[in-house]
C-alpha cells in the first residue's frame, strides 16, 4: 500500500534538493529518492536509539557521531540513487545533513511525526 508523503516530508525533500548544486537538472525521481532516503534514515535512527524523540534523531543526523548512522545514510543514498556517481552521492549526503541542520526543532518534530 503506497501512501502519499506528508507535506512536511515533501517540504524537506524540496529543501534538500534546493541545497544541491545547480549542476543538477530537475529530476522528480531524485526528489522521490530523497523522500525514501529520509524515511529510511529516520526509521533506522528510531530503531538504533529506541526513541521517537525528534531532537535526539535530529542530533544523530547532524553530529554523525555514530559511524553506523553514517554508513546507513551512505548505503541508503547508494541504494536509492544507483545512477549517481560518487561525487553526486556525496553532494546529496551533505545536502541532507545541511537541510536537517537548518531545521528548527518544531519543524523536524513535524517531519519525524509524519514518518
Amino acid at each position: 500500500m503506497n501512501q502519499e508523503p506528508s507535506e512536511s516530508l515533501k517540504k524537506f525533500a524540496q529543501n534538500v534538493y534546493d541545497k544541491l548544486d545547480q549542476n543538477y537538472n530537475f529530476d522528480p525521481f531524485l526528489i522521490i529518492a530523497i523522500v525514501n532516503i529520509t524515511i529510511n534514515i529516520v526509521k533506522v535512527i528510531m530503531y538504533l536509539y529506541f526513541t521517537n524523540n525528534s531532537k535526539k534523531i535530529q542530533q544523530a543526523i547532524i553530529n554523525m557521531n555514530n559511524p553506523v548512522v553514517k554508513l546507513i545514510m551512505r548505503r541508503e543514498i547508494k541504494k536509492e540513487c544507483p545512477d549517481l556517481d560518487r561525487e553526486q552521492r556525496k553532494d546529496l549526503y551533505n545536502s541532507i545533513v545541511n537541510a536537517v541542520h537548518g531545521y528548527g526543532e518544531s519543524e523536524f518534530k513535524d517531519l519525524v511525526s509524519s514518518i
